[in-house]
């Protein structure tokens, strides 16, 4: 008598698992947000490091701290965007527009301002000693970028070259850029 019961009280929670797993779809404006989130947080980076002069312990201490916090919150936003990405659907020929639209208007300029900023920073960094830092950092980055990217393409819309090239464009001129502070670093 008691059997229904039993069973239906032993699956309710797989059933609001199920249910909440199915309510997890990922719209475009989640992605678009990840990218610019990704975009203030390489701001702030290259404010901080604009801001950084290098000089002795204490001072690369307190003036090089925020350079390496926000490399850590671009990180972090950057994961949360792979998640994201991997998470959600297809989209479609708008969503992906507007995907792309982002990238090209935001992190498509900032990030290869913010190397060029770091690359002329180089001197100052190493000699405070954080040159292997920087080279850490950038290789981070870059990392996140390729899989966050990757995981974006993934699930864009490739019915149209025109708008898949202007996407993969954006995407290997940011690549490049980081790679160019990654060897700037490295020699």
């Amino acid at each position: 008598m008691h059997l229904p019961t039993l069973a239906t009280t032993l699956l309710l929670p797989f059933t609001t698992l199920a249910a909440s797993l199915h309510r997890r779809t990922i719209p475009a404006s989640t992605i678009i947000q990840d990218i610019e989130n990704i975009h203030q947080g390489v701001l702030a980076n290259t404010a901080a490091t604009e801001a950084y002069d290098g000089g002795n312990l204490l001072t690369t201490l307190v003036t090089g701290t925020p350079v390496l916090a926000t490399v850590g919150a671009i990180h972090v936003a950057n994961r949360k965007g792979f998640v994201d990405a991997n998470l959600a659907p297809q989209y479609g020929e708008a969503d992906t527009r507007a995907i792309f639209d982002k990238v090209v208007d935001t992190v498509a300029v900032s990030i290869p301002a913010a190397v060029e900023v770091i690359v002329g920073k180089k001197e100052a960094f190493e000699d405070a000693g954080l040159g292997p830092v920087v080279l850490a950092s950038l290789r981070l980055l870059i990392d996140d970028h390729d899989t966050f990217s990757a995981a974006v393409t993934a699930k864009s819309f490739m019915g149209d070259a025109e708008l898949t090239a202007e996407g993969e464009k954006a995407v290997d001129d940011i690549h490049d850029a980081i790679q160019r502070g990654i060897d700037a670093y490295s020699s």
